[in-house]
């Protein structure tokens, strides 16, 4: 996967060997950037440097998978305050990509998708019998989205992923049409400090873009 230069940042991916299953992608920012998140480790609104998105093996059970992801952080000399940590049995080799960009704003998304544990929203309860599958979003924005614009990109982003859902025709075990699976996460990130936007709707450059960049990004994945 070839991904080209983005405002400053560097990317690491390891890949799994015939002895060693996990591995990671680490993103390693500009500088303290503005971040949304939903993952297990340092989910919510922060100022952080890294992000990590972990491949554990498909039958991996954890407690408490903040502090196993703390430890693993650690582990390649990271900061865990400074990071968010995504946690996949995806391997990165599977790692897709895809950018957009329009109006002055250019807007980058990286992700693995796994969606043997689909859900449906308003759908039947999917915990009965889950297996693994994890879609995990990382979307890296070159400007800055205020607080709440924040937010919006992370509905952009979802609206994004159930309609590409939706055109793969992927069903739940229940012959549902998918929205999703029931441990997705969501990143966005502020690289830059413009141009700014106070929204991030379908209806504003940054919104549209992250939700293009999603749809494509997921589409190659599916």
């Amino acid at each position: 996967m070839n991904v080209p230069p983005i405002a400053g940042v560097k990317l690491s991916r390891t890949l799994p060997t015939d002895d060693i299953w996990e591995h990671h992608l680490v993103v390693a920012l500009p500088g303290p950037c503005e971040t949304v998140s939903s993952a297990p480790l340092n989910g919510g609104f922060g100022r952080r440097r890294f992000i990590v998105n972990r491949s554990v093996h498909r039958g991996w059970r954890c407690l408490d998978p903040q502090g196993d992801m703390e430890r693993y952080v650690r582990g390649l000399g990271l900061a865990p305050e400074h990071t968010v940590g995504l946690t996949t049995a995806v391997s990165m080799a599977e790692l897709r990509y895809a950018e957009a960009a329009r109006g002055g704003w250019r807007v980058h998304t990286l992700l693995t998708a796994g969606v043997g544990n689909a859900g449906a929203a308003g759908g039947r309860f999917p915990l009965d019998d889950a297996v693994a599958g994890t879609i995990n979003l990382i979307v890296l924005v070159e400007g800055h989205l205020s607080p709440s614009a924040l937010v919006g990109a992370v509905g952009s982003a979802t609206e994004a992923k159930v309609a590409a859902l939706h055109a793969a025709g992927v069903q739940t075990r229940f012959g549902e049409a998918a929205t999703g699976t029931t441990t997705d996460t969501v990143t966005v990130t502020n690289l830059t400090g413009r141009p700014r936007s106070p929204y991030a709707g379908l209806a504003t450059y940054p919104g549209f873009l992250v939700a293009e960049s999603v749809h494509r990004a997921l589409s190659a994945a599916l």
